[in-house]
């Protein structure tokens, strides 16, 4: 601190001199000012910058570049004592001097002589800081004021470039996504990258506030060629800064520092089809992102390196990608046995076909129109996303630092897991990932920075998230724990409530899986289609639960390869009373016993 202060007396001793001695110089045509244009232009700025990282002090310069307009560079604190070698260091960044090499020199003295007494932070990581928001070049909040940007080439340097306003990106490209529940959602999951962060930065002064989620994850959108998931990523990254798709080619280390480079934000990465080297594998390269995103930390450092910026990084990143193949396949494909835990982690969702719409899967008209009206609105999107994008990431970040949202987060991401009943444990974990981006859809809404209906955010989102449930149906080890779920709640009497033949209508709520029962002298759980549905999460997960009930000898009786029964149990479903309704009938012994033996083993 005293070394500028020392600098700025002694400067401004001389130039009282010099003008005492009538030997002023004018300085109108050095520096930035090189027209009459030009002099609208800010002066060049000097201050002592810390590295937020690792301490080391730096002189910060904001100057002139002719080609990229106003830059910030770094430069050894010692320069402040030298004019003459700071003005060549400066040159060697691109700093676009006029006039002599004198005149450039004390043009320089006037900076240094104008540096503030307080010091600035250097930062090469974006994400919340107190009452502010990192974003790259641009700072959001009164807390990050002070704060300077450490733009490298790469990722770094295009986050927070924004183009275009956020009225014409709402219209160009958030309004028509309205036919697109795949890239909705996209927008979702990239703006509620931040809330985890968020939430953990209101629990400082409110201790009550639960952690939003356990991890982060990364999605994987897998299909065709040509089903838009490319555009569908761009939009994604041109939420917070130019829309650029980060590489497969990386090292542990490096991807580590991209993690962090992208903290609070969305990792988007390329194609896995673009990725053509051998060594490291795809394989290593997916179990990389799988494992590195939602484990916030890097490996431990040797001390060697202890001080460096890229040691010890921290992060609270989620992760996006794409793929011909979906994960499950290459899994098979590489011999890799995913756990649940990867599976949560790394979250497959398929896209339908170019000649279904692919990402635009909400299309009206006649099916046989769908492919060209899709390929017609993803050109679109491409092109529109290039020419606006910036202004959505830094408008909703605005709205949480303005008013505190934290409660109205939580409240609408539990209101998420509630309506897809999703069960305790791993269901919920996987569910709060996709509530986390109801909340951030519906805030948006609500704010105005989405121009899309009331109900379309949840339509989008449960769409996608049914997807990925229905890619997980046939991973043993997802199905073994749906079936524990069944024996769970089939002890439950609101889920299974007693019914008797002939009795009153059994009214199924939204809660309700089935009955409990006698058929043919035996104690039964009849579980109806719509519970065995809700329960699997999709469709597709609903029949391979199924086939697995009749793997284990559970179902009793059952027709057709559906293996339901009729029985003469009348239940009302809404304002439907429906007197005999056909039910999967399982044994209650054999499912009480379900799962004993691995325990005593």
């Amino acid at each position: 601190m005293s070394r500028p202060l020392y600098i700025s007396r002694k400067l401004l001793k001389k130039k009282k001199t010099e003008a005492a001695a009538g030997k002023k110089k004018s300085l109108g045509n050095v520096g930035p000012e090189k027209s009459t244009d030009a002099k609208k232009l800010k002066p060049w700025v000097a201050q002592l910058v810390i590295e937020e990282s690792t301490g080391v002090a730096h002189l910060g310069v904001t100057f002139d570049n002719a080609v990229h307009g106003r830059q910030f560079g770094t430069f050894d604190s010692d320069l402040t004592d030298s004019p003459k070698k700071l003005r060549l260091a400066l040159k060697k960044a691109g700093a676009s001097f006029t006039g002599n090499k004198g005149e450039q020199i004390d043009y320089i003295e006037e900076m240094l002589a104008r540096m503030p007494a307080t010091t600035g932070l250097l930062t090469g990581k974006p994400g919340f800081r107190t009452n502010g928001f990192v974003l790259g070049r641009r700072m959001i909040g009164d807390g990050v004021k002070n704060y300077k940007w450490a733009a490298e080439p790469g990722p770094k340097a295009a986050l927070g470039l924004s183009r275009g306003t956020l009225d014409g990106w709402k219209k160009n490209v958030a309004a028509p996504l309205v036919d697109s529940t795949f890239a909705s959602f996209g927008i979702c999951f990239g703006l509620a990258a931040c809330l985890p962060s968020y939430i953990d930065m209101k629990r400082l002064h409110n201790p009550e506030l639960p952690k939003l989620v356990s991890e982060t994850a990364t999605t994987n959108y897998s299909g065709d060629s040509g089903s838009g998931k490319t555009a569908l990523l761009e939009v994604v990254a041109g939420l917070y800064g130019e829309p650029v798709l980060d590489d497969w080619d990386f090292t542990k280390a490096s991807f580590e520092e991209s993690c962090a480079a992208r903290n609070n934000l969305v990792l988007v990465k390329d194609d896995t089809e673009t990725y053509l080297e051998e060594s490291p594998s795809l394989k290593v390269q997916l179990r990389t992102v799988n494992e590195k995103i939602p484990a916030g930390c890097s490996k431990a450092r040797s001390q060697v390196v202890a001080g460096q910026s890229y040691a010890n990084l921290t992060w609270c990143t989620f992760g996006m990608s794409s793929s011909l193949k979906s994960l499950h396949e290459l899994a098979e494909e590489f011999k890799w046995k995913r756990t649940k835990g990867e599976l949560v982690r790394y979250i497959d969702i398929a896209v339908p076909t170019p000649e279904e719409g692919g990402i635009f899967d909400n299309l009206s008209g006649p099916a046989h129109t769908h492919a060209a009206a899709s390929s017609e609105l993803v050109g679109k999107l491409k092109a529109s996303t290039a020419s606006y994008y910036g202004t959505a990431m830094p408008a909703f970040i605005d709205m949480l630092l303005k008013e505190d949202r934290s409660a109205e987060v939580v409240k609408l991401t539990d209101k998420f897991v509630r309506k897809v009943q999703a069960k305790k444990g791993w269901d919920q974990r996987l569910a709060r990932k996709f509530g986390i981006a109801y909340a951030a859809g519906k805030l948006a809404v609500k704010a105005g920075i989405l121009p899309w209906p009331e109900d379309w955010v949840f339509r989008a989102v449960v769409r996608c998230y049914r997807r990925a449930l229905a890619g997980m149906a046939k991973h043993a080890d997802v199905l073994n724990s749906k079936l524990h779920a069944v024996k769970i709640a089939s002890t439950d009497p609101v889920q299974f409530p007693v019914a008797k033949s002939g009795a009153k209508p059994i009214v199924c709520t939204d809660r309700t899986l089935g009955v409990s029962a006698q058929y043919k002298g035996q104690q039964v759980f009849a579980m109806r289609r719509e519970g065995l549905k809700v329960l699997a999460g999709s469709n597709t997960g609903a029949l391979e639960l199924a086939k697995l009930f009749g793997t284990h000898g559970l179902l009793v009786g059952g027709h057709g390869h559906v293996r339901t029964t009729q029985l003469p149990i009348a239940i009302k479903v809404g304002d439907t009373i429906v007197p005999k309704p056909r039910f999967y009938v399982l044994d209650a012994v054999k499912l009480a016993a379900y799962g004993a033996d691995r325990k005593a083993a």
